[in-house]
């Protein structure tokens, strides 16, 4: 087990970003996703939505090019929830592809560009959409 930073900061270390700057990153992450305080922390003491947040902060360390997201506000409350997909936004407008899986039809309204519907294992519809627009 690895506290917080660590934890975020690992997946810098992994791909040999030195240890200072992926710990600043990491930080970064951790901050603007509302648990910079719990950055010592270890996952036994962090609530679930705390849990998923780290994951989220460790998905984003390496800035990828693209950006699977499965239910990714599902253990959250609304604020936290908002937080994570403000972000997420944020980093879509300044051009990361985001794959967003997700049951919640606010959140995928909020979100979507491209609407894919899936029932009983098959495509009922697809659609493009205006952000925020359903």
């Amino acid at each position: 087990d690895l506290p917080a930073l660590e934890n975020v900061a690992l997946a810098g270390r992994l791909v040999g970003v030195p240890a200072r700057k992926a710990r600043a990153r990491a930080l970064v992450l951790l901050d603007e996703l509302g648990i910079a305080g719990r950055r010592d922390a270890y996952p036994a003491v962090l609530s679930g939505g705390e849990r998923q947040r780290v994951g989220v902060a460790r998905a984003l360390m390496n800035r990828p090019a693209l950006l699977l997201a499965d239910e990714p506000t599902g253990a959250l409350d609304s604020a936290a929830g908002d937080q994570v997909v403000d972000l997420l936004l944020d980093l879509n407008r300044k051009g990361q592809t985001l794959l967003l899986v997700t049951h919640d039809e606010r959140l995928a309204a909020r979100c979507a560009t491209r609407l894919v519907e899936f029932r009983d294992g098959g495509i009922v519809r697809e659609a493009e959409l205006q952000r925020g627009v359903r």
